[in-house]
Formats: structure tokens, C-alpha cells, sequence
């Protein structure tokens, strides 16, 4: 396993974790947007007793992950989601509470994706600052896009990672049931849907995002969960996309499949997150501006409405924009 520096291993978290108020607020939290459902109303009548029941199962160490309900959900890809019992959600937000700020602080300032004060729009916007800043050196893109990242994570090197951040024992154990909770014939892949999942995948390539920085000694790197950008010379960017894909292959057991693996010069544009990116300007790449109108005649709620208006005002597409309005109205 590749050695890295890291701080203090997290210890004596469990009781808090379990502990009835965490619980409640944990209760509390996976309640948005869900309180009309069956199983959650059946819940929510007596939900006193059921969570001392769950603190009772952690804390006498009898609790057991209950089975994935799986749908598909169409956006850009045809993904297939794994919805967990609801007194799962809880644990799983439990936990989240709790060790998410911990673990946050071991990850580098460049990794994007589930985290706060991230996300899709910084990361965009730290790679269109770069770009404009470097448009007159004789620089190369390696961009690179991990081949069914959530499948291909192995359950034993997961667990070898938590082990170098995590001294809890009783954690260890509890988050071992949440993984051996899918896929346990194989031992490989986390499922989408799990709040732990987004956790435990930036965890895994938090590995690479310390090689790259701190082995690699590369200066200007971005990712966001599987997609990652590396901005440099060009000799420098394939040596290295050599030593990351051997990294990611014999460290990690992944691969980056080789149309998802291009060098090229950054006077062209740049596409990542579903931006166009140049130094000077953004803008939504064509199939999700059509996807973005397609979705839009089909559902006109607010929530959609707004986060793509966020979009568009992010890229100052005025344009789309009015497509949009025109669509929801």
C-alpha cells in the first residue's frame, strides 16, 4: 500500500455516533423532500422508539444493513440507483455527521466533487482562471476520465484506506457491514445512492490526489469524483500519464480506458462538467444544453427551473436562458 503522510487516525467517535441526539438530527436530515412516503410515515409515528431501536442494534453491536431497493435514473447516462431501507439512510447519515468534517480536512484543496464550499461551479472556475492565466505558455492538457469508478471500487482496498484514516474499532466494524452490504459475492463496487458511497470514493482517490501533488509534484491539478485534469508540459504530462494509470491500476485496481485518456494543447477548448472552458469565456456544451430543454417540457417544478437558471447564469448563456423560461412556462 502507498505510504502517505497523514494526520492523527480518527479514534472514540462511535459513542458520539451512536449517541440519541445524533441520531435524532441524522432523523431529521434524511426527512427533506421524503415525509409522504410509506415507510417513512410508518416511521415517523413512533420515530422515539424506533431510533433508540437502532441506537440499541449499534450500540449492542446486532445491526444488520437490510437489502437495496434498485430503479434506474436517466440523466446524461442510464444509471442504476441503490436505495437503502430508511433506517439505513439514518445510520448512514449518522456516521456522515460525524466523521465527514474529520476526514474533509486530509483531502487536497483541488478535489471538487461532494464537498462543502465545492463543487461544480469552483471547480470550473478554478480551471477557466488557470487557463486564462497560462493562455500565452506552451502548455498541455492531460484529461482523464476513470472507466465505472463506483463498479470497479474493491472492497479490500477501501477497507485497507479507512484503516490508515480510522483507529475506531467499532467504526471500522460498522462501516465494514456498510460495504459488505453490496456486491459481497465479488467485493467490488459501492452503490450510487448511499451518502457513504460519496464519502468512501473520495476517500479511495484522495490516494491518487496525494501521489499526483505530493509524488508527481504536479502543479496544477483538478478533480471532480472520476474526472481529473492535469495542466503542464507536454514530456511532463506523458511521463506522468504513464505513473498514473500504473498507480491507479496496481494501487487501486482501476483503469482509465483509452479514449478517456488525451494529451492536448490548451489553446483548444476544454471540456469538462458539461462546460465548454477557456480562459476567456464558458459555455454549456451542446448535448446538455439539449438535455437541459428536453427535461425542462417534461418537468416544470421549481427545483429544476432554478438549478438550471443557475447554470446558465454561471456560463452567461442569456440565450438558453430564455429557451428555458419559454419551456417552463
Amino acid at each position: 500500500m502507498f505510504k502517505i503522510l497523514i494526520m492523527k487516525r480518527i479514534n472514540n467517535v462511535y459513542d458520539k455516533i451512536v449517541s440519541f441526539d445524533n441520531l435524532l438530527n441524522a432523523y431529521n436530515k434524511c426527512l427533506k423532500g421524503k415525509r409522504e412516503k410509506e415507510q417513512i410515515l410508518k416511521f415517523r409515528f413512533n420515530y422515539e422508539y424506533h431510533l433508540k431501536h437502532i441506537q440499541s442494534l449499534l450500540k449492542n453491536n446486532k445491526y444488520a444493513h437490510n437489502k437495496y431497493f434498485f430503479f434506474w435514473k436517466l440523466d446524461s447516462k442510464k444509471r442504476r440507483i441503490a436505495s437503502a431501507s430508511f433506517k439505513d439512510k439514518i445510520v448512514h447519515y449518522a456516521i456522515h455527521l460525524v466523521i465527514e468534517p474529520m476526514i474533509d480536512k486530509r483531502f487536497i484543496c483541488d478535489s471538487y466533487a461532494c464537498r462543502r464550499e465545492k463543487g461544480t461551479f469552483k471547480a470550473i472556475k478554478k480551471l477557466q482562471r488557470v487557463l486564462f492565466f497560462n493562455k500565452d505558455k506552451n502548455m498541455y492538457c492531460l484529461q482523464c476520465d476513470i472507466k465505472k469508478y463506483f463498479k470497479s471500487i474493491d472492497h479490500n482496498v477501501l477497507k485497507k484506506i479507512l484503516n490508515k484514516h480510522i483507529k475506531d474499532k467499532r467504526l471500522l466494524k460498522l462501516l465494514n457491514i456498510i460495504i459488505d452490504s453490496y456486491n459481497f459475492k465479488i467485493k467490488k463496487g459501492i452503490p450510487l445512492g448511499n451518502l457513504t458511497s460519496q464519502l468512501f470514493a473520495n476517500m479511495y482517490l484522495n490516494e491518487l490526489d496525494q501521489y499526483v501533488k505530493h509524488c508527481l509534484g504536479c502543479q496544477y491539478y483538478l478533480r471532480y469524483m472520476d474526472d481529473f485534469v492535469i495542466l503542464g508540459d507536454k514530456c511532463f504530462l506523458k511521463k506522468i500519464n504513464v505513473l498514473i494509470n500504473d498507480f491507479l491500476k496496481n494501487h487501486l485496481l482501476l483503469e482509465i480506458p483509452f479514449k478517456k485518456n488525451q494529451i492536448f494543447k490548451i489553446n483548444k477548448e476544454i471540456v469538462f462538467l458539461g462546460f465548454v472552458v477557456k480562459g476567456e469565456y464558458l459555455k454549456i456544451k451542446r448535448r446538455s444544453r439539449r438535455e437541459m430543454l428536453k427535461r425542462c417540457k417534461k418537468n416544470k417544478d421549481k427545483k429544476t427551473k432554478s438549478s438550471y437558471i443557475g447554470y446558465i447564469n454561471f456560463s452567461k448563456n442569456f440565450l438558453l436562458k430564455y429557451e428555458i423560461l419559454k419551456a417552463l412556462c
